[in-house]
């Protein structure tokens, strides 16, 4: 089951998003933002978070247990940036050394664009866009 966060649920997905990409939870939650959390049960398997809308352009960030991903989290996901906002991109930062993230994200129509260089810890993030209409999930 995927939800829209509210309240409480923000500040949780927030902190998990935030330790598992080393990030400050207010980097994160700084500006209008959006959050959605993937369950099962009443446990949060994973987190996808859309921030910094701007001209058609939206940033994704993204963290969850092994096996979090599937179809249906993928069309609810992508269907929020392109089909209720009309954005014409979603753009994704990934840790280098993240190659399972890497990999999702190139599986899902991702392509690599560039490279953050020492952007989060003195660690690389590797910069990733998506077309609206470049992907099968929406």
């Amino acid at each position: 089951m995927i939800v829209k966060a509210s309240g409480d649920q923000e500040k949780i997905a927030a902190d998990y998003l935030s330790r598992r990409l080393s990030i400050a939870p207010e980097a994160l939650t700084h500006g209008p933002y959006r959050i959605f959390i993937a369950c099962k049960g009443n446990d949060a398997k994973g987190v996808v978070l859309y921030k910094n809308y701007a001209s058609g352009d939206i940033e994704m960030a993204c963290a969850g247990e092994p096996g979090w991903v599937t179809p249906g989290l993928l069309k609810f996901v992508l269907s929020y940036p392109f089909e209720q906002l009309n954005c014409n991109r979603i753009t994704c930062l990934a840790h280098r050394k993240n190659k399972v993230m890497r990999g999702y994200l190139v599986r899902m129509g991702f392509k690599l664009e560039g490279v953050k260089r020492k952007a989060i810890n003195g660690e690389d993030l590797m910069m990733y866009g998506l077309l609206k209409g470049k992907t099968r999930w929406a």
